[in-house]
């Protein structure tokens, strides 16, 4: 459990430098003329129907996952993902790179509701065990 914990923290602490890092590309004119809301309010002149921050926020995480070798699955809560999925070894790696990268893409809304999970869960299994 203590493995799990040290890397939800650390998943959120990224989770949270990538939500700040990304705000402040957001909030510049230049993001908003081409990808906003624009300077008329009416939406950006390239991207009117698509709103790219959940896009953008999702690559920057999953680049940040393979440049650091984060996984969340088998590195902090000891899944096997031979067992769970069809795949194994280098293809389960990046799944679970991928799937890292998605958390800390969906910043800190994402990482609370992991935590959330992670702490019913650990009482669940501590009621049933005794």
């Amino acid at each position: 459990m203590g493995a799990a914990l040290t890397n939800l923290v650390q998943l959120a602490y990224i989770s949270a430098l990538e939500v700040a890092v990304l705000q402040v590309i957001f909030d510049t004119p230049l993001y908003q003329s081409l990808f906003g809301k624009g300077k008329d309010g009416e939406g950006s002149r390239y991207f009117s129907q698509a709103e790219m921050r959940p896009w953008i926020a999702m690559a920057l995480g999953i680049t940040t996952a393979y440049m650091f070798h984060l996984t969340a699955l088998v590195g902090g809560l000891g899944i096997n993902l031979d067992d769970l999925l069809a795949v194994s070894g280098e293809a389960a790696v990046h799944f679970d790179r991928v799937l890292t990268g998605i958390a800390i893409g969906g910043g800190a809304k994402t990482i609370k509701a992991i935590a959330k999970n992670f702490a019913s869960t650990r009482k669940e299994l501590q009621k049933q065990l005794g």
